[in-house]
């Protein structure tokens, strides 16, 4: 067996137990040291402030001696909370992350909370933070859905990750995102400024909705064909529209 063959078969077997058993632990692994840091710099925080007051009080001309290098230190100290901050908010927004497309039992989903977390979880791809200009709408009151977490987690990942990708060669990339709801149904937006569906695309989705054994050539079974089955399993319905300037997935997603 030649060395790529062996290489990609390795490769596979690891990638297979990431999800299921490397992930939770390596999650929680960092987890207790993180939260021990955080506990620890608040505790550091606030023994600081007191101390510096104490010293104050008691010794007001030796303080006024150090008020640079006290107010130096409870500077310091208090850039190290901001970004333990910081980097405890990312972290849960990988854990949550890979928990979420961890679990496939029906519960309870507010599509704008998912979509939040998508959309953190999407700064760690460099070029779309960076690059292009997002608008993100997300209305708080929307109904809940009932579904597996996993499913809707990876569609919606799914339906960005497309986006993202037709934008990379795009003069304008722009991206927007929002949600709404009726009597019925919860909706959600997609839009971006990149390569236009094609009319192939357009026409496998929506036949989609009428033809649950629809097939598709194999130039259009990609992640947003993938994604928009999943959904469609669930009773979700989906519509692709491309213009001069935008292209549009609409996905309305029934609660009752």
């Amino acid at each position: 067996m030649e060395r790529a063959d062996c290489y990609n078969v390795l490769k596979e077997q690891f990638l297979a137990t990431m999800y299921d058993e490397l992930m939770p632990g390596i999650l929680h692994n960092f987890a207790n040291p993180l939260n021990g840091i955080m506990g620890r710099s608040k505790l550091l925080q606030r023994r600081l402030d007191d101390h510096v007051r104490k010293i104050r009080e008691r010794y007001p001309d030796v303080a006024a001696g150090f008020k640079e290098d006290y107010e130096k230190i409870l500077k310091d100290v208090a850039s190290i909370n901001r970004e333990s901050d910081k980097f405890t908010e990312l972290f849960w927004d990988v854990a949550r992350k890979f928990q979420g497309i961890a679990e496939e039992r029906p519960e309870k989903i507010n599509i704008s909370q998912l979509l939040v977390s998508e959309m953190r979880f999407t700064d760690f791809f460099l070029s779309f933070k960076h690059e292009v200009k997002k608008n993100l709408a997300f209305r708080e009151d929307v109904p809940d859905i009932t579904g597996p977490l996993a499913d809707y987690s990876l569609s919606f990942f799914a339906l960005i990750r497309r986006a993202m990708t037709a934008m990379k060669s795009s003069p304008e990339k722009e991206f927007f995102i929002s949600t709404d709801c009726d009597q019925q149904k919860v909706f959600v937006y997609i839009r971006d400024t990149g390569v236009p569906f094609t009319e192939e695309n357009i026409r496998v989705i929506h036949n989609m909705s009428t033809d649950k054994d629809v097939t598709a050539p194999s130039s259009v079974q990609d992640g947003l064909f993938y994604a928009c089955c999943l959904l469609e399993h669930h009773g979700a319905r989906i519509h692709l529209s491309s213009d001069s300037s935008f292209n549009e997935v609409t996905v309305a997603i029934p609660y009752r």
